[in-house]
């Protein structure tokens, strides 16, 4: 029983584990993306306000 019960807590943590890195992975690209696209933004809207003071 005991052996048993360390097993799967065992299999538990390492998905637990793998769980989290994945999160993190998610979470840090969704990150990158949207600082991506709010640089991205800030170059849109500097070309378009350039394009309004000429």
């Amino acid at each position: 029983g005991t052996k048993q019960k360390e097993y799967t807590l065992r299999i538990c943590h390492s998905y637990s584990i793998k769980l989290h890195v994945a999160m993190f992975q998610y979470v840090y690209t969704c990150l990158n993306i949207v600082f991506k696209s709010r640089c991205l933004f800030k170059n849109v809207i500097t070309v378009f306000l350039l394009k309004i003071k000429h």
